[in-house]
């Protein structure tokens, strides 16, 4: 939200009428509004620079569950948002199919693909995947649930997957979030090879040779 959004909220807040609002801050994959007035502004920090925190309380608990993801992928991404109180998932576990956070070698990913049948997500549509007839940018895929995604994530998450101090800008940290969260059992996040193998004392790095 930018420009008067927040004051439009801030009249309702002051009417008569009880409102509850509900959103995902770490979900911010567009910008609808391209004012700069309020530009990067919370919501919390625009209740409390007007005082009106005390009408409208920020509760970050009640809803932080996630019914979607398993209890891996939840934790991994918890770790894009540390100073955030921790979702928690509420998904049942399967023991019996393909689950978790893997790495894919970028040599491996076609075999991952025919493999799994991952839904692959990208960031923008000028990024060469694999071959695969259900590719969708990481803005299209918001709100939608699959039971398997494989992500190609642009070079600063690359630099983060490696060391989580990397700082990623808010937009994409925010489109990889939502990436990674669309899946249900397991997240496939293609590297080049290299890159891949020096991380496998951190991640499961996916080899072709799997059951």
């Amino acid at each position: 939200m930018a420009g008067y959004d927040y004051e439009f909220i801030e009249l309702l807040i002051n009417s008569d009428i009880n409102i509850i609002l509900c959103g995902d801050e770490r979900q911010k994959t567009y910008r609808t509004n391209g004012s700069r007035k309020n530009k990067g502004k919370t919501l919390e920090c625009f209740l409390q620079e007007r005082k009106l925190i005390g009408r409208c309380p920020v509760d970050r608990n009640t809803l932080n569950g996630s019914h979607r993801c398993g209890e891996t992928i939840i934790q991994f991404a918890n770790k894009l948002y540390p100073t955030f109180p921790q979702t928690k998932s509420l998904a049942k576990s399967s023991s019996s199919r393909h689950s978790g956070v893997w790495l894919v070698p970028d040599s491996c990913a076609q075999a991952y693909s025919d493999k799994y049948h991952p839904v692959v997500l990208r960031d923008k549509s000028n990024i060469k995947t694999i071959d695969s007839s259900n590719i969708l940018n990481f803005g299209k895929s918001k709100g939608r649930t699959y039971d398997d995604v494989l992500i190609y994530p642009v070079g600063s998450v690359r630099k983060w997957l490696s060391n989580h101090e990397q700082d990623l800008k808010e937009q994409t940290c925010s489109r990889f979030y939502v990436a990674v969260t669309r899946a249900r059992y397991s997240v496939g996040i293609v590297l080049p090879d290299k890159e891949a193998n020096q991380l496998n004392d951190i991640y499961q790095v996916w080899e072709n040779t799997f059951e």
